[in-house]
């Protein structure tokens, strides 16, 4: 991998990788992901999620907290995908732990970001198993990823392209001067879009792999994870991070059983 094009939010950003040249117009390829993936120490998964694909009568794994999570959330379009992805994410951890998706049990930091709990019952995974798995999610839409890992914290961000006239107006906090300068001089109102939101996705996802919630000042050089685009297709933008650097990166696609 080179280094990529996109640029940094937190100066200079180490490690940046991209998809080859030849991705860059047709989306990466997602092919259907493993019934029984092995996650080995030197990889992350990430897996794509169409979340209109999901049967929103299947969504039975969820525990009182998320559905009482989901319920609070207004529109009932959002509350249906948000129920959605946290119903995948858990089917994906019952494929990595070999346990049924509703004996995942979750808990949630102090930046909101979910984890495993470390003590859960008797037949579901030992606690050495559920430390070294972490994970993340991101929706935009329909569209979910999910990552996972045995290789320390990871983050995921994903962002469907879309006029972002608030995120226009906080680029100089965001990006800093000069990176909002270089933004703001592009012609192409839609590149100028689309950049603005490939830079939203680096900061957080390198947010989300340290725990941090959104208000959280940008990371000093010395936290700075390692930075991986990717490219989800539909228009979207994709930020993958991760406390260790040069994992090997599988992607695929979840689709529901037949």
């Amino acid at each position: 991998m080179r280094a990529c094009d996109i640029s940094p939010i937190f100066a200079p950003v180490p490690d940046l990788e991209c998809p080859p040249q030849s991705s860059r117009s047709h989306h990466q390829e997602w092919p259907l992901g493993p019934q029984d993936p092995k996650l080995d120490g030197q990889e992350v998964h990430v897996w794509r999620i169409d979340l209109l694909d999901v049967d929103e009568r299947s969504c039975h794994s969820l525990s009182v907290a998320e559905l009482e999570r989901a319920h609070s959330i207004l529109s009932a379009r959002r509350s249906a995908l948000w129920r959605r992805s946290r119903h995948v994410l858990r089917l994906l951890l019952g494929r990595y732990l070999n346990v049924e998706a509703r004996m995942v049990e979750l808990t949630v930091g102090s930046g909101g970001k979910p984890a495993l709990a470390l003590a859960g019952r008797s037949s579901t995974p030992t606690q050495s198993e559920r430390s070294q798995l972490t994970f993340n999610l991101s929706h935009s839409g329909r569209l979910a990823l999910c990552a996972f890992t045995r290789s320390g914290q990871v983050g995921i961000d994903v962002e469907q392209a879309r006029p972002a006239p608030g995120l226009s107006a906080l680029s100089d906090r965001v990006f800093g001067a000069e990176e909002a300068t270089r933004i703001a001089a592009l012609v192409d109102p839609g590149e100028r879009e689309r950049e603005l939101l490939r830079g939203w996705t680096l900061r957080e996802a390198a947010l989300k792999c340290h725990g941090a919630a959104e208000a959280t000042p940008d990371l000093p050089r010395a936290s700075q994870p390692w930075l991986h685009a990717l490219d989800p297709g539909a228009g979207a933008v994709a930020t993958l991070a991760a406390e260790r650097a040069n994992l090997t990166v599988r992607q695929w696609s979840w689709h529901p059983p037949r």
